[in-house]
This record gives C-alpha cells, structure tokens and sequence, in this order.
C-alpha cells in the first residue's frame, strides 16, 4: 500500500486524528508511524481522547456487535502485553 501513505487525511478529520493518536499512539510510534500530533500517552492523553469522543465523525467509531467488542478487546490486551515487554 505504497500509494496508499498519508491517505487518511482525506478521510479523517483533525479531531479524527489526533483521536487516534491519542489512543494509539505509542504503539504507532514503536511500529514507526510518524505522528501528526505532539500527543501525550497515560492519563493526560486518554482525558483529552474521552473530552474528543462527542466530536468524532459519526458512524466511524461506533462498535456495537458484541462478538466484535470481544475481538477488539482481546486484541487490545495482546498490543498491551506486547508494549509491556523490556527491549533487549
């Protein structure tokens, strides 16, 4: 997906963005992803996700199936454990 760098900036907004960033953040940074935002990790950044949640673009967020939460969930842990672990 070469063609494909930068691309969500046509489809996201900038409140969109830094959600996500916010969010994701240090796990993009330690795959590499280059950051639009100077954005904090731990408990200052997850406030400001939470006060940005209402603003986001409608529909993109939003997971209802149960089965999918789980998915999400579990896949979340596996990105934190891995996070967790020392570089050696």
């Amino acid at each position: 997906m070469n063609d494909n760098a930068g691309g969500y900036r046509s489809s996201l907004t900038g409140t969109d963005v830094r959600y996500i960033e916010l969010r994701c953040g240090k796990l993009m940074r330690h795959f590499g992803y280059p950051l639009d935002n100077d954005v904090t990790s731990g408990a200052p950044g997850e406030a400001e996700a939470e006060r940005l949640e209402p603003g986001l673009s409608p529909g993109r967020y939003v997971v209802e199936d149960a089965h999918e939460v789980g998915i999400r969930q579990r896949r979340l842990e596996a990105m934190q454990r891995v996070l967790g672990r020392r570089l050696t």
